[in-house]
């Protein structure tokens, strides 16, 4: 547009004094615009950084709740830990205890079991319930039931323990969980706002904004991100495990006082165990010696009365035989085979009685061998497996200690040994136990050659010989 030429000096005057007028109302606009907009700016950039400060103060609030919370629980989690360990300590050493003890009765219990099978090879007339047998029937009662309370304490005790193993696990595991989530709740503190451009709403504002160099933070729609930036920093501390602590800890707290309640019952147990096994064991023991010190006793009067009966009936025998030889074959004298007659019937009667106190002789000293075999038995030898019986492909090479007889010899020479009967795979367990009971004869008696066998068999096999040397020529 061409510019008007003026007409007069006034004209040219009011012509430029109305352009500066407007320029300076113009730059005054502009710079009041330019106000406006920075104090909208700081307006919004103080409401941004009040609100981010707020939203700070929100998550640390809330992160400190919950950091003190699970320090709590953290806390809690392992003084329970503390206290269950030395619980699992308490609970293996009365399982240990237990099992020690079941261990030791087994022993016992083997050991009666192994004496009520001895005595079951006594010979028949000696098979008969005494009060040695009816003191190791109620050993054996004892035991048994003693086993069985030791095994169902030993069962509670195992399970406790394992209990207290698997609740130990899940508060190891609880309390791992709730420390990365302190870790993960930790860092949302610590995070800071990311400054960004701020956009302005007319061009003006962006193009003046940085000739005055400032730099502000998103409007307001910003401020959901930093919500969800902390809401997604925040979610770990809601992974926890299934089980709730608290319950866990009281869950616990019950079994630590059960174990220690199992401790003394245990305990209590333990010493009522031992003192019935070891009244039944003293029973037993005072049984057995009472028993052994009886037949001990009536083998040294089965002994002399043999004795007695075997010299009477050699004297009978050397009567006799005087009077045959007085007999007139061809005389026939009534009284005189009356009298033969009377004395045929002593010498009978007497080697009948002879025999029957050797049979009852060889039963009581089987009952004895037996009975002393049980006073010498020990868990180790009741543990040990069965001998076996000797079978014909495999003669005994000690065969009158280990079997025993007793026997007539050509001359009628007779000897006493441990009967057949008596002998058993028992006895044979305990090859020295004729030995101990046997009475040897004098080996003055003995001729050379009449019985083999070093000097041990013979005292083994109980070698009894005639009480007079008459009496073999007699008895031939």
């Amino acid at each position: 547009m061409a510019a008007e030429q003026p007409e007069s000096h006034s004209q040219w005057a009011a012509s430029t004094q109305a352009n500066m007028t407007r320029a300076r109302s113009l730059a005054r606009d502009v710079l009041d615009r330019l106000r406006q907009h920075e104090a909208a700016d700081a307006a919004n950039k103080k409401a941004l950084e009040d609100s981010a400060k707020r939203e700070k103060e929100r998550v640390r609030a809330k992160v400190q709740s919950k950091v003190k919370a699970n320090n709590q629980v953290i806390s809690g989690s392992q003084k329970q830990m503390k206290e269950i360990e030395e619980a699992m300590v308490q609970a293996e050493g009365v399982h240990s205890r237990l099992t020690h003890e079941r261990y030791a009765r087994f022993a016992c219990l083997k050991v009666c079991e192994r004496r009520l099978e001895l005595r079951q090879g006594r010979p028949a007339r000696e098979l008969f319930h005494d009060a040695t047998q009816d003191a190791l029937e109620r050993e054996r009662q004892v035991l048994n039931n003693a086993r069985k309370e030791l095994l169902q304490a030993q069962g509670e005790a195992r399970r406790t323990l394992d209990e207290l193993k698997a609740i130990r696990s899940d508060l190891s595991r609880e309390t791992g969980s709730r420390r990365l989530a302190m870790h993960h709740d930790l860092a949302t503190m610590r995070s800071t706002l990311v400054p960004v451009p701020m956009m302005s709403s007319s061009p003006s504002s962006s193009s003046a904004a940085p000739a005055h160099g400032c730099m502000g933070l998103s409007t307001s729609a910003s401020a959901p991100s930093l919500v969800a930036g902390a809401e997604q920093h925040e979610a770990p501390s809601s992974t926890f495990g299934s089980a709730n602590p608290q319950q866990q800890i009281q869950r616990s707290v019950l079994l630590v006082e059960s174990v220690y309640a199992l401790k003394r019952r245990s305990e209590h147990m333990i010493v009522k165990i031992r003192e019935e096994s070891r009244a039944a064991t003293k029973r037993v023991a005072e049984a057995l010696a009472k028993r052994t010190k009886e037949l001990s006793d009536m083998k040294k009067q089965f002994e002399a009365h043999l004795a007695d009966v075997e010299h009477t009936h050699a004297k009978a025998e050397r009567a006799l035989a005087v009077e045959e030889a007085r007999v007139d074959p061809t005389a026939e004298d009534a009284t005189q085979q009356e009298r033969l007659e009377i004395l045929r019937s002593a010498v009978r009667d007497l080697a009948s009685s002879k025999e029957n106190l050797t049979e009852d002789l060889r039963n009581k000293i089987a009952a004895l061998d037996i009975d002393n075999s049980c006073r010498r038995c020990t868990p180790q030898m009741a543990c040990e497996p069965k001998k076996l019986q000797p079978s014909a492909s495999s003669p005994s090479l000690n065969f009158r200690a280990t079997n025993g007889l007793m026997s007539m010899t050509a001359a009628n020479k007779s000897f006493y040994t441990p009967s057949m009967a008596s002998s058993s795979h028992m006895e044979l367990a305990d090859a020295d136990s004729a030995a101990s009971t046997a009475t040897p004869a004098p080996r003055t008696h003995a001729k050379a050659g009449t019985f083999g066998g070093s000097s041990s068999l013979k005292a083994a096999a109980g070698l009894l010989m005639p009480s007079s040397p008459t009496a073999q020529g007699v008895s031939g």
